[in-house]
């Protein structure tokens, strides 16, 4: 389907995967013409992925091509989500530190991207940047390279908030150890592993349908059918703070289990009003 990506993410914990479905999203996934229209748009809404938030541990020391000696720090368990992908994309401070992220510092910086979501506010790039910055040190980290060799993109941070799964295997190369540590390009890593290949890795990848921890997302554009929904269909009654819904599987009010997605959650009352969702363009922009 020509056009650009649109994204909806879940803010409340209350609405796990299969629960919710959009039907005026056009066209409709089961009742398309497989020949003349593009893909489906209604479906399932799905929870941004259940190890999102999972620990990352600090890389070690490697031999990528095997040819002996430790030349490369690399990562040492599979690891996923937002913090496995930020600290494998980013270069901090190209212009000073000129290496790769801490646990902490990625686990920062996600959390504050994740509270953008929860807040329903804007996760643009430059909005990404501004996280990246307050966390790190200096004033150059840029998520897509603009300054030194990050390689990430706007549009895979939303993939991963919208519920895709991303993973870094073990022995993913992060850095040489000379520089101290420094962060190096996507290209630079190839070389390091060499023939390598069955051993280590050059970056992280989103998992795929053959894949074992594959999650189904489905990928949305921004239709005039999207639009019309946030403007007054179905999408139109799940933005607003006084969207109810009280899921018996839940407890509600101060101390209770349901609780909005961000990484602090905070309780949603016992009335069960609270926005369900945020719908995001492709450049991050909210659509409303």
């Amino acid at each position: 389907m020509a056009g650009n990506r649109a994204y909806i993410m879940l803010r409340r914990n209350d609405i796990p995967a299969g629960l919710m479905q959009l039907f005026d999203l056009r066209p409709n996934t089961s009742q398309r013409s497989l020949i003349y229209e593009p893909p489906g748009q209604s479906g399932y809404v799905n929870p941004i992925n259940v190890v999102q938030n999972i620990v990352i541990t600090a890389p070690a020391a490697s031999d990528p091509d095997g040819t002996g000696g430790n030349t490369h720090m690399s990562t040492t368990a599979t690891e996923y989500g937002l913090r496995a992908y930020l600290r494998d994309r980013v270069n901090v401070n190209p212009g000073g530190t000129d290496t790769y992220m801490t646990p902490a510092e990625s686990a920062t910086i996600a959390n504050a991207i994740q509270d953008l979501v929860a807040a329903g506010s804007p996760v643009t790039l430059a909005a990404v940047n501004a996280e990246l910055n307050a966390a790190l040190a200096g004033a150059d980290n840029d998520l897509e390279g603009t300054a030194g060799t990050s390689f990430g993109t706007l549009e895979e941070v939303l993939r991963i908030l919208a519920g895709e799964v991303y993973r870094v295997n073990a022995n993913t190369v992060l850095a040489t150890i000379a520089g101290p540590n420094a962060f190096i390009a996507l290209a630079a890593r190839v070389a390091a592993i060499g023939a390598n290949t069955a051993n280590f890795f050059s970056t992280g990848v989103f998992s795929v349908a053959t894949d074992s921890d594959y999650r189904g997302n489905r990928a949305l554009y921004e239709t005039g059918a999207l639009r019309i929904s946030v403007g007054e269909g179905v999408l139109s009654h799940l933005i607003p703070a006084t969207y109810v819904l009280l899921n018996p599987a839940f407890t509600y009010g101060a101390g209770g289990t349901a609780t909005t997605l961000a990484s602090t959650p905070v309780a949603i009352p016992v009335t069960g009003a609270a926005a369900a969702v945020v719908v995001y363009d492709h450049l991050g922009n909210v659509i409303s």
